[in-house]
């Protein structure tokens, strides 16, 4: 764990001592799909009976939607992986279905499926004719 990883940890548990932890996540056969980092935490601090909310039939696109309607900030989501996330549930011609049930508009879609089309390896080795 790095040092940013552990002050952030210590964090969330001040603020979950403090003001509680929310409502944890579920899907098909008790998967957690939100809520890992506070489950962590309140193991931790020995509370072992928490709220949940529980959707039993949610498939991999469904889920993937919710989550990122729940994590609207993009500070909360890696954007690297829910862009390979969504290429694996959908397609480029779903734009316009996601675009009107995530936050994005049709552009910003757009733009998170064109950002796995970009050469990191390029962009991070310098080479010449990458600009």
């Amino acid at each position: 764990m790095t040092e940013l990883e552990t002050i952030l940890e210590i964090k969330l548990r001040t603020s979950i001592r403090k003001f509680g932890y929310g409502t944890l996540i579920l899907r098909n056969n008790n998967e957690l799909i939100d809520g890992r980092k506070r489950l962590k935490i309140l193991e931790f601090l020995n509370i072992n009976r928490v709220k949940c909310i529980l959707y039993p039939e949610l498939s991999d696109s469904d889920t993937l939607v919710l989550l990122r309607n729940l994590h609207y900030e993009w500070s909360q989501i890696n954007v690297l992986i829910f862009a390979e996330l969504l290429n694996l549930q959908f397609s480029e011609k779903d734009v316009d279905e996601l675009a009107n049930v995530i936050p994005e508009n049709i552009e910003e879609v757009e733009g998170i499926f064109r950002l796995l089309d970009f050469d990191w390896n390029k962009f991070n080795n310098n080479e010449k004719g990458f600009f």
